[in-house]
């Protein structure tokens, strides 16, 4: 069967291979009243490596996103946060890396055991090298160990396909968003810095560059003789080259081995073979030989159809002598390709289903031939280090159970002839692989996910997976707004799922429990009489989309699937008598068109959005129409303005505002704070001198007089890049470049975790408690340094807020939102808030130690240089190691550079580390206007000796269940809850601390008591204090938010009704309370039970007791929450404790044990209160959801507890 029909458009490997003319069921459209599904073609440039020829204007360097000229060419680029993929893999690469200590372990004896660490690379679609590691002794997970980012744009730009390793060298390539496509990065997977541009804008790659291949280290007789590695490259072109470097100068150098396809078989057959050009794979055979695809001519596969043939090509790169080897043809195209170690065989693939092996003699002779069909169209292969097995991927490859899957096999090569050993059955198609002998396992993508499977010493390879590496972030499928849109509320669905997985409250701000959803709430997407679709066609040859009404056909949409992508999503607006209209999402340029209803050819667009960076899935209209939602690959949600929809003149459809000629000038009126030229800063009176654009053919047009100007905004077709050219009070303003499309609202996340976040284009967010860490800023810094990337939490002070955000549906634009709020003024223009705020941000450069180096012993000094803009203050820096501070601080120099206007500080840190095996240091730097910078590095770490003593665990309770107050509601059960857990952890962490507990308890509970307590701990825990030692807090009680400042109370058993009532909180614990154990050079754990009912505060909000976590966060203290800031924490009367703390008692207990090492740990009581808690809360019809602090210190963290009796 043709298998490609059924294969996910994003899992197709980047090429132009002959494209299916339909796409699986799950892209099918809705509304076609025959029962026929309304397919849709695929588009070529999302599942092919577009050239120049095919991106769209806006891709262009200095046109990415209409950006306006900001200081400095700064752009910010809105960018997910993960420890894993959000976006679909398209290469992996699994390393050896030279020995590092992190390789060594002592056996018990005094020796040292000694490995090569294996690294695992992976890149595709999110634009994202991930890179992951594990120690190489033991049955070790892989943990994700970095990120590394390059330049990213709009669009396919960015997007990587290609990996190859050299030790921890990594080369990395894909679609280039610099400029040329055709960049090749060269970058150190341990450090993450980057080694070496690959580019020649001369003579180097100008397309998509698609192919990568290291050479074997080319070994002489004697050490002057070695050669360092070449590295080869080859585009959807055809053009390839080896690049390398000199051993005396260190420089690069790049050299053609093979033209273009156009040079090198003429225009004619280049255009014929364009579309195999997606899969170009070669490789190293030996350190001289390089094998490479090689097309032989077209044959008629059917009447009037002819195919490209192609078989391979050697190229010995010392001589330039070629050959063929031609005892395999194969159609269509060569997929893959795969080399022994030692060059002893070559395995090659094609699409037509053929496998081919070859063996080689000393002499580089062909000795041995085999070839055989694999049942399915190929995507990748990888031979293993025996040279006895082989592991391949296949597309969807048929039906098994009713389910279309695709095929994960294992062959053996050691006899005669091909034999398949096993296959697995993905439902799915696998588009990248690598086997690994040692281990016995193979690691393969699919979709988003890194799967592990188990192969046996037989060839058997495993039904399911082992391990699966993923990210909380999934694509959104659905979106729906609520029936009743008092408050504006919406339902998705993370996944694949068939249900709703959440509910969103737009207004209120919160994401909603797990009660289950009712679709019939939800608005359907379509909500006319008539059912609309889009069906695609041929028209002269190419593919173009029709809408339909019913099955009747009207006008041809303008869209080009080369530029504007395929139709993905439809939906309907119906605004009775004010008029309707067909929205149409697209997969490609990810852009959403809002049609009118009629039998206009082509259709009248009325108004069109931008933003998404995944294509379309869904489309939803609020019920009174004055918002719409869209779903999509992007794991986000939109939400876009459509008030005055079916009311408002062209010119604000397209640009958001009116033009109107007083005196001969052309006045901008009307401006929407919504629309385009708003945000790009046009304001009201404003006086348009002139505009400019490239036209179909590429050649500038400008417009200068009045009404030639109106009348090209009017007219320009929609996907038209226009630049501006505005006065104001008689002074010319920067130039903005602009779209006829409206940015969105705002764009909400939501993960697999209940982390969430909602931000707007100008960068003012709210989140929740971990949710400013799931997203960011990339500002790209050209192609000879690596982009910067900074954190939403890095900025939070000035962009997180919770006040604005509640207020954006509201008032329907974020200038209104802040009129409303506290801070009653207008947002500045655009984004200059985040480039403000990157522009006066610290710059830490980390001096010693370096990523990846050994840290021997328990002690550590940290240096680095903190450089700051002159006029700012540098707020007294930070510094941890695995959440343990520094024992000292200190400023080592200060260096100002009048020219640069910089000035330099050093710092030194002095640490005792805990006994982790993997340290992690985080330095972080702030200055006086809230901007924060942040290193974070992994250090692997060899223990000298025996620990010194016994840690210690030091208890700091309190709890507060009667008060002294009448007025603030009693609570049953946190007294004997505060009890409870001292009594727990005197016994069950006794065997692995020598624990203390301290407790107040009701009367006691007050702030001066506090003070004395945790103060007397501070001055008796800092004279033994070791960085293993565990300092907990432990508060159950009502806690109350300040709104007005964002500070965070605890109340006291002594507090009065009436000053909280008042905003005194001069009785309450404060921040500086709960900061008291901070300073002590050990980890602190902070355990915080206040959201209960009947709360001082009774409209709880998330951003309540977010505050005192984030205070919390400031000092890397590790938090527990019993729930959520806006969900209630139950108390239940059968254990006469709260819920939450009734299974942190079970989890201390043992039942959170899961490995069965008889230890509990942190983590392992986080994920067994979390999930027993929320499971728990759902049966019974509620919602409560214990959160945990910070994730990217608890991802590493093996923090001990408690010890299970046995």
């Amino acid at each position: 069967m043709n298998s490609s029909a059924q294969l996910p458009s994003e899992q197709t490997l980047p090429g132009k291979g002959a494209q299916p003319t339909e796409l699986p069921a799950e892209s099918t459209l809705p509304g076609s009243p025959s029962g026929k599904p309304a397919v849709l073609d695929q588009l070529p440039s999302e599942n092919q490596l577009p050239g120049a020829a095919t991106d769209p204007p806006d891709t262009t360097p200095k046109a990415i996103d209409g950006g306006n000229a900001l200081p400095g060419g700064i752009q910010p680029i809105l960018r997910l946060d993960y420890t894993g993929h959000s976006g679909g893999i398209r290469a992996i690469e699994l390393a050896s890396s030279p020995n590092t200590a992190s390789d060594t372990a002592n056996n018990g004896a005094g020796k040292v055991n000694s490995t090569n660490e294996k690294t695992l690379l992976t890149a595709g679609e999110d634009k994202d090298l991930h890179v992951w590691r594990r120690s190489p002794l033991g049955d070790h997970p892989w943990k994700h160990h970095r990120t590394i980012r390059w330049q990213v744009q709009r669009g396919p730009r960015g997007r990587i396909y290609a990996l190859a390793a050299n030790g921890n060298q990594i080369a990395m390539a894909g679609h280039g968003a610099m400029g040329s496509l055709g960049e090749i990065w060269i970058v150190d997977a341990i450090s993450g810095k980057l080694v070496r541009p690959l580019v020649d804008f001369n003579a180097g790659h100008r397309q998509v560059v698609a192919a990568l291949a290291w050479s074997p280290e080319n070994d002489g007789t004697d050490q002057s003789e070695k050669k360092p590695a070449v590295l080869a490259s080859q585009d959807v072109d055809g053009r390839v080259m080896t690049w390398q470097s000199d051993q005396d100068t260190g420089l690069w150098s790049g050299k053609t081995v093979i033209q273009p396809d156009s040079i090198a078989y003429g225009a004619e057959i280049a255009s014929r073979i364009r579309s195999s050009r997606g899969f170009v794979p070669l490789a190293f055979r030996g350190a001289n030989e390089l094998v490479v695809a090689h097309f032989t001519g077209l044959v008629e596969s059917e009447p009037n159809i002819t195919v490209p043939t192609w078989q391979l090509q050697r190229i010995d790169l010392f001589s330039g002598k070629t050959s063929l080897l031609g005892q395999t043809t194969f159609a269509h195209h060569v997929r893959c390709v795969a080399t022994a170690p030692d060059g002893s065989s070559l395995v090659a693939a094609g699409a037509d289903g053929t496998l081919a092996v070859w063996d080689f003699d000393e002499k580089q002779t062909v000795t041995r031939h085999r070839h055989v069909q694999i049942g399915g169209r190929p995507l990748f292969v990888d031979l293993d280090a025996s040279n006895q097995q082989l592991l391949v991927g296949t597309e969807l490859a048929g039906m098994r159970k009713g389910q279309a899957v695709s095929r994960l096999q294992v062959w053996d090569l050691s006899g005669d002839s091909l034999t398949l050993r096993s296959e697995t059955y993905p439902a799915i198609a696998i588009p990248a692989g690598q086997i690994d002998v040692e281990r016995g396992e193979a690691i393969v993508a699919v979709n988003s996910e890194i799967h592990v499977y188990d192969i046996d010493d037989e060839g058997r390879i495993a039904a399911e997976p082992r391990e699966r590496l993923d990210s909380p972030t999934m694509p959104i499928a659905r979106v729906a707004f609520a029936k009743d849109i008092s408050p504006y509320t919406i339902a998705l669905t993370r996944g694949e799922s068939n249900d709703f997985t959440d509910v969103f409250d737009l207004s209120g701000i919160s994401l909603r429990g797990d009660a289950e959803i009712d679709a019939d709430d939800y608005l359907p997407r379509q909500r006319l009489a008539n059912r609309w679709n889009v069906r695609s066609e041929k028209q002269n040859g190419e593919i173009r989309f029709r809408l339909y009404r019913d099955e009747q056909p009207l006008g041809m949409l303008p869209l080009n699937p080369e530029v504007h992508g395929v139709v993905s999503a439809i939906g309907t607006i119906d605004a009775k008598e004010a008029g309707t209209a067909v929205v149409v999402g697209t997969k490609g340029r990810n852009n959403v068109y809002v049609y009118a209803c009629d039998e206009s050819d082509p259709p009248r667009l009325i108004r069109q959005f931008r933003g998404h960076s995944g294509g379309v899935r869904w489309i939803s209209a609020s019920g009174d129409t004055r918002f719409l939602a869209t779903a999509s690959d992007d794991a986000t949600i939109k939400i876009w303005n459509l008030e005055n929809l079916f009311s408002d003149s062209e010119s604000i459809h397209r640009w958001g505002a009116e033009f109107e000629i007083e005196d001969g000038k052309l006045i901008a009126t009307s401006v929407r704070e919504a629309g385009p030229l708003y945000f790009r800063g046009v304001r009201d009176g404003d006086v348009l001198m002139s505009v400019g654009w490239a036209d179909a053919v590429g050649d500038v047009q400008e417009k200068s007089d009045s009404e030639s100007i109106r009348e090209a905004l009017l007219s320009l077709p929609f996907d038209t890049l226009v630049s501006f050219r505005f006065s104001r009070l008689g002074r010319s303003l920067e130039t903005i470049q602009s779209f006829p499309a409206w940015r969105p609202l705002a764009t909400l996340l939501v993960d697999r975790d209940r982390e969430w976040a909602m931000w707007t284009p100008a960068g003012y967010y709210d989140a929740s408690f971990n949710g400013h860490q799931r997203f960011g800023w990339q500002v790209n810094r050209g192609v000879q340094q690596l982009p910067d990337f900074f954190r939403a939490a890095q900025f939070r002070k000035t962009l997180e807020r919770p006040d604005v955000i509640r207020r954006l549906l509201e008032t329907g634009s974020l200038p209104a939102a802040m009129r409303r709020s506290l801070s009653r003024i207008d947002p500045p223009v655009g984004d200059a808030s985040i480039v403000n705020q990157y522009l006066t941000k610290p710059h830490i450069e980390l001096i010693s130690p370096q990523s990846g180096e050994l840290v021997r012993g328990d002690e550590l000094v940290v240096r680095a240089d903190i450089r700051i803009p002159l006029g700012t203050r540098l707020v007294d820096p930070k510094a941890f190691v695995s959440g343990v501070p520094a024992t000292a601080t200190q400023q080592v120099s200060d260096r100002i550079d009048e020219a640069s206007g910089i000035r330099t500080l050093g710092y030194e840190w002095t640490f005792r580390v805990p006994s982790d095996p993997l340290l992690q240091l985080e330095v972080i730097a702030a200055t006086d206007t809230d901007a924060v910078d942040r290193v974070l590095i992994r250090l692997p770490h060899e223990r000298i000796g025996p620990p010194p003593r016994k840690p210690q665990m030091h208890l700091l309770a309190i709890g507060v269940g009667n008060y002294s107050d009448p007025q603030i509601q009693s609570l049953d059960f946190a007294a004997s809850a505060t009890t409870a857990v001292a009594d727990t952890l005197r016994t069950a962490a006794g065997p692995l601390y020598n624990v203390t507990t301290e407790q107040l308890v009701d009367d006691q509970a007050t702030r001066p008591l506090w003070k004395i307590y945790a103060s007397e701990a501070v001055k008796q825990l800092s004279k033994t204090i070791s960085p293993d030692d565990l300092v907990v807090m432990y508060l159950c009680g009502h806690g109350l938010h300040d709104r007005r400042n964002d500070q965070w109370y605890f109340v006291t058993h002594d507090a009065d009704y009436r000053e909280l009532m008042n905003d005194q909180y001069a009785n309450c614990l404060s921040f500086e309370d709960l900061s008291l154990l901070a300073s002590l050079p050990c980890r602190k754990l902070a355990i915080l039970d206040s959201c209960h009912s009947g709360a001082v505060q009774s409209a709880m909000r998330v951003d309540d007791l977010k505050s005192a976590l984030r205070w919390l966060q400031n000092d890397v203290v590790i938090t527990i929450t019993a729930s959520e800031g806006d969900e209630e924490a139950a108390e239940v009367v059968e254990s006469r404790l709260g819920r939450f703390t009734t299974r942190l008692i079970e989890a201390l207990d043992g039942g959170a044990d899961a490995d069965g090492d008889g230890v509990v740990t942190l983590d392992e009581t986080i994920g067994y209160v979390s999930r027993t808690v929320a499971e728990e809360s759902q049966a019974e019809g509620m919602s409560q959801h214990p959160t945990a602090s910070p994730p990217y210190l608890l991802d590493h963290l093996r923090l001990p507890l408690s010890a299970v009796k046995r």
